[in-house]
């Protein structure tokens, strides 16, 4: 994961142009197809540059008109579809190749693209997503929070990383709370940002006021106070909630 002292100076820079790492899971909330496909293809465009198997999920915008946006940034992507470094598919494509989309089931669909990419001799799997692909009537928002919580622990075992993106237009921001909760790393507009409020999933697993997300809220809060003060004060009583790892 990107670490917040990276994230400063010509590092944040790199991360807002889609240059992050591989592992990393990025949550992008926006307000505008515009402010989200701008970034989308960013990212994109960077994952090729690196060598990486790049595949995008799109839902509101057709994989024909992404593709446009694309090529407006740069990218070859008669070549680069060609080669098997991008693809680009409808959501309604992905869901028919899962047989109906499950957490299970697309975790595992990940699971073999990113090996399969590695055996073709590519750096990483990279994924970026218009998540309203999953906003469909057979599917509950419980399974789509699990797959998000559950996705962070297949980005720790395989070269992927993963950007899914929300638009308010299209989701409750009760939805969003819980989505942003579920990634480490958050993009909201331009800006990537450490998530402070990212809750690991064997946390999010538990009932969902658990007395270890009470603690870590409490750590989070106070260690967020402490850091505001220490530029004028040294003098602070230490933290005396328990650091959660």
């Amino acid at each position: 994961m990107v670490q917040s002292h990276s994230l400063i100076g010509p590092a944040r820079d790199q991360a807002a142009r889609g240059d992050v790492a591989v592992h990393d899971h990025l949550c992008g909330i926006y307000e505008t197809t515009e402010r989200q496909y701008e970034p989308a293809c960013r990212f994109m465009r960077a994952g090729l540059e690196r060598g990486e198997q790049c595949l995008y999920i799109a839902e509101r915008m057709s994989p024909a008109e992404f593709a446009r946006r694309l090529e407006a940034h740069g990218v070859d992507v008669a070549r680069a579809s060609k080669g098997g470094s991008l693809v680009i598919a409808s959501g309604a494509e992905v869901r028919s190749a899962l047989g109906g989309f499950t957490p299970a089931r697309m975790l595992g669909y990940l699971a073999e693209r990113a090996t399969s990419a590695r055996a073709a001799g590519f750096t990483a799997l990279r994924l970026g997503a218009d998540m309203t692909w999953l906003r469909q009537p057979d599917i509950a928002p419980v399974d789509l929070f699990s797959y998000e919580a559950e996705l962070n622990l297949l980005l720790q075992s395989h070269e992927v990383v993963a950007l899914c993106q929300y638009s308010r237009e299209h989701f409750e921001s009760e939805g969003l709370v819980a989505m942003a909760e579920t990634h480490p790393l958050l993009v909201y507009d331009d800006l990537v940002c450490d998530n402070f409020y990212y809750v690991p999933p064997e946390e999010y697993r538990k009932p969902r006021f658990s007395d270890q997300r009470l603690q870590r809220m409490l750590f989070n809060i106070i260690s967020r106070e402490r850091m505001m003060h220490d530029t004028v004060a040294t003098d602070l009583p230490p933290i005396n909630v328990a650091a959660v790892p």
